[in-house]
Order: C-alpha cells, then structure tokens, then sequence
C-alpha cells in the first residue's frame, strides 16, 4: 500500500515499524503450592522403623504475571520427619488425615 504525502504533511506515527505500539509483554509460567495435610504414622523404609511422617498435598498453577490463575495436576507425597525420604501417596491420605483430625476434635 504506498501513501503519498505532500512536503508539509509528514505523519506522526513511525512508518519504519508499525508493530511496534501494539506488542504486548505477558509473563507466563508454573508454579509448584505444597499444603500440609497433618500427620501420619507409618514405617519408613530408609530408616526401618515406624516414625512420624508429614503428608503434603503438591498442586501445580499456571501463573499470569506471577499470580496463580488455573490449577492443574494435584499429586500427595508423605515425608519422613526422621530422615527425609520423600513417598508419593494417593488421595486417600487426605482423607485419612482429615479423618483423624475430625477423631482428635471429638
């Protein structure tokens, strides 16, 4: 598309790059919540006996500009309070350890 301009009428926008008024910047990415759930007794394998674990609901979110937006893929994992090894879990153990902070309250 050519423009003609008589020699008094010069645009005001930069004809040299265009897309440059309209790029935007958005920052993007995943971050990684852990929530601890309570406290679970069972025996651990690394230190072979039956310790204290505390179990940790993992959840991942997209993040818009740094702030959580959408979560998505939630995973449960229990850790040793003796020696630190870490166990993926299933759901169950928040229900588990709901259920014996409900007995506790009793």
């Amino acid at each position: 598309m050519d423009r003609c301009y008589s020699s008094g009428q010069l645009p005001s926008k930069n004809l040299a790059n265009p897309l440059k008024e309209r790029s935007m910047l958005f920052l993007f990415g995943v971050r990684r919540k852990q929530k601890p759930l309570g406290q679970v007794e069972r025996p651990c394998t690394k230190c072979a006996r039956s310790t204290v674990h505390t179990a940790l609901e993992l959840k991942n979110w997209f993040t818009l500009f740094f702030i959580p937006v959408i979560p998505f893929g939630t995973s449960y994992i229990t850790i040793c309070n003796l020696c630190g090894m870490k166990y993926k879990s299933s759901a169950d153990v928040k229900a588990h350890t709901s259920g014996m902070a409900m007995a506790a309250k009793a």
